[in-house]
């Protein structure tokens, strides 16, 4: 509609020139102004769609790309990264890109539009002031690309400030029971504080420049207007410009003025959208992962040897020299002081953290002949962050598992696990809605839930940390009884707090002290 209502008003300086040079508008006159407001109509609905198509397919593409690509990226660079500053990319980052194709580029084509036919008209009607206007303009340009250049940056800044403090308002939230409990408000206004101070310092800087700027800006157009007026009226006094003309002339002059203006704006849109970009760019050119194939392992592991591991972390020794032979049939309790790296052990284990030392085989077979696809792929891991997806419970049951399963086979593996009672409990079932926060599930129902999908996954080596530690005495027997379950076919590693051997009906339980190693 924008367009249309500037088209519109490119006509009437037109109509009111002729009129106060006394010349009526003729028929063919008329019917051009018909055909090209008709022709405006049709062009404003088709170009809006248009626009609207293109922008939507880029932000649909831009995030289907980023998104590919940060799931493939290495598990250290999703420690570096907080979920909320990448968060920040794909749907902020994205969105300032996509304002520029769509919404903004619509404005800056309208104002395009009017400007470009507005110097049409203004040099129909006066060839020697258009050309001293075209030649003034450039001097307004000269001004207007520092200011894009800076807002490039400032806005870069504004952007990770912003992320940051997404971030710290996420977390804050999730623990807000913390905060409560320790009463530590006045910690969390001290940095609530300082975040938001640092946002406003780059803002206030974006408008230190914007107000240095802009006088300038508008000092170069009043010049402008000024000599042109001036111009004018000398040749209005010497008959070489009618007044009909130099009305007509000055009105289409102003109908530049805010068009020009909001197009150096759109400069500093477009520069906001390549800060995004960059943003975006980091992302894209992290090396990702390669999930290809190597061998035809045949998923069916009798042993796995550790052989001189070694792990540092800021210059600390956390895993010192273990070397374990671990077979199927076996379950390993690992204990230890916490921080003695039981968990890395596990994070090494599962391909997640590759920066150690040392070999670790699979049947003789080292692990650098597998891809880290292969490799992963032989692992069911049940970290301590509960792993618990957005969905219902049937699909968190079911993720990562790629043959058909049965109704029958999950809720045999929901009986394994004690969990089949409480599901079926739940208002839709299997159907249920649940995400990390679910205040429907405790925390004992996530563990076994993040566990039966375990048993699910029939993984040929297990991976447990802390899995029993938040369920009680009756789920606790059952979870053990999975346990050895799985155990029959896999090698299973449960990092623990406790080890009775009481707990297991079986001989096959080992322990593995981590003070040993330490």
């Amino acid at each position: 509609m924008s367009l249309i209502g500037t088209s519109f008003s490119l006509y009437i300086p037109l109509i009111i020139r002729n009129a106060l040079n006394k010349s009526s508008l003729s028929t063919d006159k008329i019917v051009i102004i018909i055909i090209c407001f008709g022709l405006t109509l049709i062009f404003s609905g088709v170009s809006t769609y248009i626009l609207g198509y293109i922008g939507q397919k880029i932000i649909q593409n831009i995030r289907s790309v980023t998104w590919n690509k940060v799931i493939k990226l290495s598990y250290s660079f999703h420690l570096k990264n907080s979920a909320s500053n990448l968060t920040s990319r794909l749907v902020n980052d994205t969105m300032n890109i996509t304002r520029v194709f769509s919404e903004e580029l619509s404005t800056f084509l309208t104002n395009l539009f009017s400007v470009i036919v507005s110097l049409i008209f203004l040099y129909i009607i006066n060839k020697t002031l258009t050309l001293y206007l075209v030649c003034t303009l450039p001097i307004l340009i000269i001004v207007i690309l520092p200011i894009g250049n800076i807002m490039k940056r400032v806005s870069s800044k504004s952007q990770e400030a912003t992320a940051k403090l997404s971030s710290y308002y996420s977390n804050r939230l999730s623990t807000i029971k913390l905060i409560k409990t320790l009463s530590t408000y006045n910690i969390e206004k001290i940095k609530n504080y300082t975040l938001l101070k640092n946002i406003f310092d780059i803002e206030l800087h974006k408008i230190k420049v914007l107000s240095f700027f802009e006088p300038i800006m508008n000092l170069i157009l009043f010049i402008n207007i000024f000599g042109i007026l001036f111009l004018g009226y000398y040749l209005m006094e010497n008959n070489m410009m009618k007044s009909g003309d130099m009305f007509a002339y000055v009105l289409y002059l102003f109908q530049i003025i805010n068009p020009i203006v909001s197009i150096t704006s759109y400069w500093t849109e477009v520069q906001r959208a390549i800060g995004s970009s960059d943003r975006i760019l980091k992302i894209n050119k992290e090396p990702e992962e390669v999930l290809t194939i190597k061998t035809t392992y045949n998923n069916f592991v009798q042993k796995m040897e550790i052989n001189d591991l070694n792990f540092r972390k800021d210059n600390k020794q956390i895993i010192n020299s273990i070397s374990l032979d671990l077979h199927k049939g076996y379950i390993y309790n690992i204990i230890g002081e916490s921080g003695c790296g039981k968990s890395t052990l596990l994070n090494i284990l599962a391909g997640l953290n590759t920066e150690y030392t040392g070999n670790i085989c699979l049947d003789k077979l080292d692990k650098s002949q597998f891809s880290k696809y292969e490799w992963r792929n032989l692992f069911s891991y049940i970290t301590q962050d509960l792993q618990i997806l957005e969905d219902t419970v049937y699909n968190n049951l079911i993720y990562g598992i790629n043959e058909n399963i049965s109704i029958e086979e999950i809720q045999n593996a929901c009986k394994k696990t004690n969990s089949l009672n409480f599901i079926q409990n739940l208002k839709n079932g299997f159907s249920t809605s649940i995400s990390p926060d679910s205040i429907n599930l405790s925390i004992g129902q996530k563990q076994r839930l993040v566990l039966t999908r375990a048993f699910l996954q029939k993984k040929p080596i297990i991976l447990l940390d802390e899995v029993t530690s938040n369920l009680d005495k009756e789920s606790h027997k059952y979870i053990v009884k999975s346990i050895e379950s799985l155990a029959q076919s896999s090698i299973v590693l449960n990092v623990t707090h406790r080890h009775d051997k009481n707990d297991f009906s079986n001989s096959k339980v080992k322990l593995i002290d981590f003070r040993q190693f330490n």
